[in-house]
């Protein structure tokens, strides 16, 4: 890759494999891993002890101070032997001890995936609609995807590829969100998405043509003109 004047070669560009299925590729991570695991063979009643140690440190139960936003409070719970969090909220009209409704629960959504991360979450303006940026590889390549809140069910579109940073429009119809590039995965694009409509997609970026080197992000919204 050649930039300003200057030339930078990846030595390890080769190991690459998006598909997870070149037989080199794969053989020399096996050689990898195995190395590792016989270094470190002997230090396993170690790991076992320290991994033990930091796990008793952690309260069964986790929950986060709640905060309020556009009617409603937020707040994170970690029950006892779940690895994610489960997202709720709760009117303000309420009182915190009242009933809180479930908006996700991420161990469900990991449950059948060896890999899972929930990086972003927004509720929508309206307060019926939900957001979330998945990523299930373990390469911050996020699917985004929605929920009606009112009354549970996921809406068929995923948009894939892309950052785990989105906003709402005031009028909680679309969600601009950023595409990642398709070699480098850098976020390059800006995109609005009409929710509801698989193919309603409209690129925002202000630049025509956009390097691929370009490194792009989205922020929420500063009025209802958008």
């Amino acid at each position: 890759m050649t930039l300003h004047g200057d030339t930078r070669i990846d030595n390890y560009y080769w190991l690459r494999d998006d598909e997870r299925a070149r037989p080199d590729v794969l053989e020399y991570l096996h050689a990898e891993n195995a190395y590792g695991k016989q270094v470190m063979d002997s230090q396993l009643s170690l790991q076992e002890r320290l991994l033990k140690e930091i796990i008793d440190r952690i309260p069964q139960r986790e929950v986060s101070a709640p905060y309020s936003k556009n009617g409603f409070r937020y707040r994170q719970v970690y029950e006892p032997g779940c690895e994610y969090a489960i997202y709720q909220r709760q009117s303000v009209l309420k009182e915190e001890w009242d009933e809180w409704e479930i908006l996700l629960d991420a161990n469900q959504r990991a449950a059948k995936s060896e890999f899972y991360t929930l990086g972003g979450l927004g509720i929508a303006p309206n307060n019926q609609l939900m957001a979330v940026a998945e990523d299930y590889l373990s390469r911050r390549q996020y699917g985004l995807r929605f929920c009606d809140l009112s009354n549970g069910e996921w809406y068929p579109e995923i948009l894939e590829n892309v950052t785990s940073g989105f906003a709402w429009s005031n009028d909680s119809r679309f969600v601009w969100y950023v595409r990642k590039h398709p070699t480098t995965l850098l976020p390059y694009q800006v995109w609005r998405h009409t929710v509801g409509h698989r193919r309603r997609a409209t690129r925002w970026s202000t630049r025509k043509k956009m390097r691929p080197s370009t490194s792009a992000c989205i922020k929420p919204p500063p009025s209802s003109s958008w």
